[in-house]
């Protein structure tokens, strides 16, 4: 099993119900016991460049405290280099590198020959690393700095969800005393979840057991966050349920993407063939991204050639996530001008054209695009938010239907995507 499989897979069996901490250092378990690293930490830094331990692997007891007791900041060691270029880091000759210098005689003492940084990131910002030790000198493939780098999203995440934990309670404790007739729904809730979290026990399955214990229940509080959004009145509560919904959603989408992708690469997955409009499906994608179009100043145009067959036969609900995803990444990434789909049939082929005058792509990134969690610019990207996966899932959906994905752009100028499938 490829080592990224044998990876999630391990992760997948974490209870997320865990403290971000203990989540933190189980996926670091997951990790070190599968590429083969002794210990494994995550360092926070503030802003004067004092690092701390959230949470660690397998670590000497004594190690925090020793390395306290080294009066240099933490930035001017690797771990500021990952921080500052947000680029993981890997030094794999301890003695040769003069910036562990002053960390050399506990380094020595522990037997550690290659440290991995790997950056953690909060808005598009750098604020600590995860630290990867092995008692080898050892070379990073390209492949392994691309799992280690998909992961720094996982602690990201239960560390920012650490930080707002006292912030969470003392908000639920105010709703609470809001919301006390509503406690009877509250319950129902929780009797769904449990119910939902029972089910998934029974399932052997990764995709199963993950849809289970994530996607339902976060379904079901965004559903529940909509009902009290609807009957609320003060604003701050609003605001405190709008910050819940926002964040559900963000969530929802990731875990969905995560879900595809791998009932793709698992074999999990299957088309389903029906008779549908191919020009109701670009229509209907057209019309749900023409407001946020519109709210963006962007001009929105549509063409499809009289050619197009009134009906078709394919899965037409795969076939309207990879436009979606297609012109979702277009009024994305477009400031200014327009975003253009045009559509026509030739011999056999249907031939989707998405254009748009926004950033563009280098022509050395744009094979990375339909890699997974991969994008052409990171900073642009987190400001655009995004992951990585709309491109790659969209790349293999069309890949199983018979046809093709290709891109072209020129920086500055824009990019179109042309999607070809075969509808005989």
């Amino acid at each position: 099993m490829p080592q990224a499989l044998k990876v999630f897979e391990g992760i997948s069996n974490i209870d997320i119900r865990l403290k971000p901490k203990e989540y933190s250092t189980e996926v670091l378990n997951v990790i070190c016991r599968n590429l083969g690293y002794h210990f494994g930490s995550i360092i926070l830094v503030d802003g004067e460049g004092h690092g701390s331990v959230f949470a660690s692997y397998n670590l000497p007891e004594s190690y925090p405290y020793l390395v306290h007791k080294v009066k240099v900041p933490v930035l001017s060691s690797p771990s500021g280099e990952a921080i500052k270029t947000g680029k993981t880091v890997v030094v794999n000759d301890i003695a040769a590198d003069p910036r562990l210098g002053p960390w050399h005689g506990l380094l020595t003492a522990l037997k550690i020959e290659t440290i991995v940084w790997v950056p953690l990131f909060s808005k598009g910002k750098a604020f600590g690393t995860y630290n990867l030790y092995d008692r080898r000198k050892r070379d990073i493939s390209r492949g392994e700095k691309n799992i280690l780098s998909h992961m720094s999203m996982l602690f990201s995440m239960a560390i920012m969800s650490n930080e707002y934990i006292d912030e969470i309670r003392e908000k639920t404790h105010e709703l609470e005393r809001e919301i006390a007739e509503r406690r009877a729904a509250l319950e129902e809730l929780r009797l769904a979840r449990d119910a939902a979290e029972n089910a998934g026990k029974t399932k052997d399955e990764f995709l199963t057991t993950m849809s289970h214990e994530l996607r339902t229940p976060m379904n079901a509080i965004m559903g529940f966050t909509e009902i009290l959004l609807m009957d609320e009145k003060d604003p701050g509560t609003m605001e405190t349920l709008n910050i819940i919904r926002e964040s559900g959603e963000a969530l929802l989408h990731l875990i969905n993407g995560i879900l595809d992708f791998s009932e793709i690469e698992t074999g999990h997955f299957t088309l389903v063939e029906t008779m549908f409009s191919l020009k109701e499906v670009i229509t209907r994608v057209f019309n749900q991204y023409n407001e946020k179009a519109e709210n963006k100043g962007l001009l929105m145009e549509l063409k499809i050639d009289p050619s197009v067959p009134e009906s078709i036969c394919g899965d037409e609900y795969r076939l309207q996530q990879v436009i979606s995803n297609i012109v979702d990444n277009a009024v994305k990434f477009t400031s200014r001008g327009r975003v253009r789909l045009v559509c026509d049939y030739r011999d056999h082929t249907v031939v989707i054209r998405v254009s748009d005058t926004g950033i563009g792509i280098p022509q050395e990134k744009r094979e990375s695009v339909f890699s997974i969690f991969s994008q052409a610019d990171m900073s642009a990207t987190r400001a655009h938010e995004g992951i990585g996966l709309g491109l790659t899932i969209s790349s293999k959906l069309i890949e199983k239907m018979g046809g093709s994905i290709s891109l072209e752009s020129t920086p500055g100028n824009g990019s179109t995507v042309t999607l070809k499938f075969p509808l005989p």
